[in-house]
């Protein structure tokens, strides 16, 4: 059972690990080949995991691992995007490293904090469901849990008195792909614009800039 609780909380570690060897500054190709390595890091955790699990009949299949991976690349990138964003915006460092360090954390525990926020519009179900469908798609840890392990944590141990989503609500989850795919997108967005110049706070920038290779 250790495979499921690594894959589950790989992201967090992924995230706060990023953010804690990545110092602003840094140039584009630094952030993004530390963001690949730290994510094929804990990859390879997985699957070293998933052999020695496979005696016990819980193991990923080769297609669902190569997914997992991927997925793992495509988080780091939104968490690796969104560091070297505010730092282009010339951020206060320590600033940028708690707003990201606060981000990731926020993004892997939603279940845990959503409950008095879900309750509140609980007579309103059109807008409750789409706080429970957001909550449910901003974890990768849900998501992880749903799509590789086939996993329904919401109704799980401890987890079903935690979340009020599981026991009382209607719920479904997204699909990692999609996920994947926001996370992609707002990553090389974020990539993109902390390279434009004019967008920063400090102006056109030197010789030195951190977009230079």
């Amino acid at each position: 059972m250790l495979l499921p609780i690594v894959a589950y909380i790989s992201p967090l570690i992924i995230g706060l690990l990023i953010i804690f060897l990545l110092k602003t500054g840094h140039r584009l190709k630094r952030v993004i080949i530390t963001s690949l390595i730290i994510s094929a890091l804990f990859w390879l955790i997985t699957g070293l995991l998933n052999i020695l699990s496979a005696k016990s009949g819980f193991s990923l299949s080769i297609t669902q691992w190569l997914g997992l991976g991927i997925f793992y690349l495509g988080y780091g990138i939104l968490i690796s995007g969104v560091f070297y964003l505010l730092t282009s915006l010339k951020v206060f460092a320590p600033v940028t490293q708690v707003v990201v360090s606060i981000g990731a954390l926020l993004m892997n525990s939603t279940v845990f904090y959503a409950n008095p926020i879900i309750e509140s519009v609980a007579a309103n179900q059109q807008t409750r469901q789409w706080l429970i469908k957001s909550v449910i798609n901003i974890n990768p840890m849900i998501v992880i849990a749903a799509n590789f392990f086939n996993h329904d944590i919401l109704r799980a141990g401890k987890m079903y008195a935690v979340s009020v989503i599981g026991p009382y609500y209607q719920y479904s989850y997204p699909g990692w792909r999609w996920v994947l795919l926001v996370y992609l997108v707002l990553g090389l967005v974020c990539f993109g614009i902390g390279c434009c110049a004019p967008f920063r706070l400090g102006g056109m920038t030197d010789k030195n800039d951190k977009c230079q290779r």
